[in-house]
């Protein structure tokens, strides 16, 4: 790392009372170091609990009201939240009595420390005194002592809390957080603009961090600003090959990119041998479909497809979602609801529930985050199942996955959405390419391929995308072609042919995206 590199800005909106803020933090911190990243760190307050009473809860007892948790499921979190914090140098000393508090008077304190230079250093004191030491910081007396043992005016501390000089500032700084998307912590935004949930692993980070240090640098980094643009080019070959001359009927043809505001398709060349006559329409789904008509005979057929487009997609978006679908569940408009149609109704066989019961095992609580919960299936799909490239054509059904734990990607996509509906939010399936120049995604060839994810409908935000192959969300490096409530009817190419019973003698694919 060369004096030269800019500093990444990093800001972390956290609560003291999160456990998974200080082993996120640990984790970050640990990348930053091994990369030897410059960086500045800067905390913003949300209250995970703000109606918590002074006198707070006991801990097991909270998790089980709020997040449905057992014993057992509380026990082994607090047994993989201990190994995970030693794994960074923090140490939890969880006990039946311990206790959530109210923290608004501690992200007061933490305001009044940052005017002293101290915020950082008081952050991580109060992480301390409340998981290792397990002390009472809705207590100012507490608060004030912990302020004075990292060398803060004790006196002064407990003014600041007794007056509630920023109480107000506070607040403010909440609900900015919370009207920009954020509604789970630790949420760590890079540079203004890469919003990246949850501790994620000191290998993790150290991706993302590596990724960034990839970005064309900016000089002066805003909330709001035109986002990178990457110019990107597909050539897509469909070949057939036939044992004798047959006569092609009419073929359909799924190849054009679906554009929006941050997919521009620059331009589109689509070459087909033998000649054919070509139509353009829009199905249901606003897909731009081609109709290729035939005559006479031939013993191949060779359809190309190329694309030039730019790409501006963020690839850790914020998602401004509806107040009413903050949480799970929420409902639909009657509009939306009936516009949603069959997309929010299973399309496989479920007799038994089993799928039901698998998607509402991520369920915690009464009224969990809608963003956290679609990331927590998502991340299901990805851990009960094995990637594996799978040439033959249809699909498994979400069962079937399940059992066989070993999938391609339209199984991934299928299963996803397919989880998501039977919790009866809106869902399709969307095939395209992937666009991977790093080479480090699940289910890419080269710097690309064809691939197929999904889309959820939240109130606000519209379509997000998930990819649970590659656990992502957004689709910043992903090119729509065609969306449908079901895979099968995304085929890139589809047709038929009058001839011999065993005139088909095999198939070409070959995609370059670079």
């Amino acid at each position: 790392m060369n004096e030269s590199t800019p500093t990444l800005q990093i800001d972390i909106v956290s609560d003291v009372m999160c456990p998974w803020c200080v082993i996120g933090y640990r984790q970050l911190a640990t990348a930053l170091e091994a990369a030897g990243t410059p960086h500045e760190i800067r905390w913003h307050p949300f209250e995970l609990n703000p109606g918590m009473p002074p006198e707070g809860q006991n801990v097991r007892e909270h998790v089980a009201e709020k997040y449905g948790a057992t014993k057992q499921q509380s026990d082994a979190s607090r047994i993989r939240m201990t190994q995970a914090g030693a794994d960074v140098g923090f140490e939890f000393r969880y006990t039946d009595n311990m206790r959530m508090h109210n923290t608004f008077d501690a992200h007061q304190l933490l305001h009044w420390a940052d005017r002293h230079g101290r915020k950082h250093d008081l952050k991580m004191a109060l992480f301390t005194a409340h998981f290792t030491h397990r002390r009472n910081l809705s207590d100012p007396a507490v608060l004030a002592d912990v302020a004075a043992e990292i060398g803060l005016d004790r006196a002064e501390a407990l003014a600041v809390l007794q007056d509630q000089r920023f109480a107000d500032t506070v607040r403010q700084a909440e609900q900015l957080w919370l009207e920009r998307g954020i509604q789970g912590v630790p949420a760590v935004i890079f540079n203004h603009r890469h919003l990246v949930s949850g501790a994620q692993g000191v290998e993790n980070y150290r991706s993302i961090l590596a990724q960034l240090a990839a970005m064309p640098q900016e000089t002066t980094p805003r909330p709001e600003r035109r986002r990178d643009v990457t110019h990107t080019r597909i050539h897509h070959t469909t070949v057939y090959h036939y044992r004798s001359a047959v006569s092609l009927n009419p073929h359909r043809l799924m190849l054009r990119p679906r554009e929006s505001r941050e997919l521009q398709l620059l331009s589109h060349e689509l070459t087909v041998s033998p000649e054919a006559t070509i139509t353009w329409a829009h199905d249901v789904a606003g897909n731009a479909i081609v109709t290729a008509s035939f005559s006479g005979r031939t013993d191949s057929l060779r359809i190309e497809s190329r694309l030039e487009l730019d790409l501006s997609g963020n690839p850790w978006p914020i998602f401004h979602i509806a107040p009413t679908a903050h949480r799970f569940p929420f409902f639909y408009s009657n509009d939306d609801r009936a516009d949603l149609g069959a997309l929010a109704i299973q399309q496989y066989l479920d007799p038994m529930g089993r799928l039901q019961q698998w998607a509402r095992s991520f369920v915690r609580g009464d009224a969990p985050d809608t963003l956290e919960l679609l990331k927590a299936i998502s991340h299901g799909v990805a851990e009960a199942l094995q990637y594996e490239v799978r040439e033959s054509e249809g699909t498994q059904t979400p069962i079937e996955s399940l059992d066989r734990g070993r999938s391609s990607c339209r199984d991934f996509a299928i299963l996803f959405a397919e989880a998501v509906r039977s919790l009866d939010m809106g869902a399709r399936i969307v095939s395209g390419y992937l666009y991977d120049p790093q080479h480090s995604a699940t289910g890419s060839a080269g710097s690309g391929s064809t691939h197929a994810w999904a889309e959820v409908y939240v109130p606000g935000a519209g379509w997000i995308n998930f990819d649970p192959t590659n656990r992502s969300i957004g689709g910043f490096n992903l090119i729509p072609v065609a969306v449908a409530r079901d895979i099968t009817l995304l085929m890139p190419v589809s047709g038929s042919y009058v001839g011999a019973a065993d005139a088909f003698a095999g198939m070409e694919v070959e995609v370059r995206v670079t």
